[in-house]
């Protein structure tokens, strides 16, 4: 049961947070405008939050980027193992993308897969996201991987617990949203596959053989819950 709704949240994370960052960074070219650097470093981070809140079982914001950060992601990359860019990656850029839209200043962002973590001739930080995007994947892969392991019991379990926080921090406002849609016209349900759901679209639910179906009003990942219940 445990590995069935495993196996069901990372394929909802590499058909919506992969997929997205698989087009945002390699099927649009680095330019200096409209080469989507700010939401494609900014879901890389998300990203490492996300799976920061479910391996603590429930540390949130900073503290679960900085759990992931410092127990996974360095471990692998050894070149971010410094505490002021943690603060960077989580203050300067990260915050800057969420409230702004912009990072602040002292950073500069490119898409070439060279030339990470150097310094510019304007004196600034040079974030490659391609770069880092990669080693983000190699530590997404060995989470999944040791995740799936059916010997890592005690991993597997930690991960539910973390799991079942993070489904009750998604469902925390669908009271208001229900309130709301009570008297607004229903949007035709239409019967599509993954293939053709855009990113971050309704619509999208597992069964207990995690298949993809199309359904109607629920969120994505609320079919998830019925395992742990």
């Amino acid at each position: 049961m445990n590995q069935d709704i495993i196996k069901s949240f990372f394929r909802l994370l590499d058909d919506y947070l992969i997929g997205d960052l698989n087009t945002m960074i390699y099927k649009v070219l680095d330019m200096p405008i409209g080469g989507l650097s700010y939401p494609s470093v900014h879901t890389i981070l998300c990203g490492m939050e996300l799976l920061g809140i479910v391996l603590s079982k429930g540390k949130k914001d900073e503290h679960a980027f900085g759990y992931f950060w410092d127990n996974y992601f360095v471990k692998d990359n050894s070149q971010y193992n410094d505490k002021r860019l943690q603060k960077i990656f989580r203050y300067t850029i990260r915050n800057g993308t969420a409230h702004f839209f912009l990072v602040k200043f002292g950073i500069q962002l490119t898409k070439r897969n060279k030339g990470n973590l150097t310094k510019t001739q304007n004196d600034e930080l040079n974030i490659d996201i391609k770069s880092f995007y990669l080693d983000f994947q190699k530590t997404y892969q060995r989470i999944k991987n040791e995740s799936l392991n059916k010997k890592n019991q005690q991993l597997q379990n930690s991960f539910i617990e973390g799991y079942r926080i993070l489904l009750n921090e998604l469902q925390a406002t669908k009271q208001d949203v229900n309130q709301y849609i009570q008297n607004i016209p229903e949007f035709p349900t239409l019967n599509v596959n993954l293939q053709s759901i855009s990113s971050g679209a309704s619509g999208v639910n597992y069964n207990q053989k995690t298949e993809i179906i199309a359904r109607k009003t629920t969120t994505s990942g609320t079919k998830l819950q019925e395992f742990i219940k």
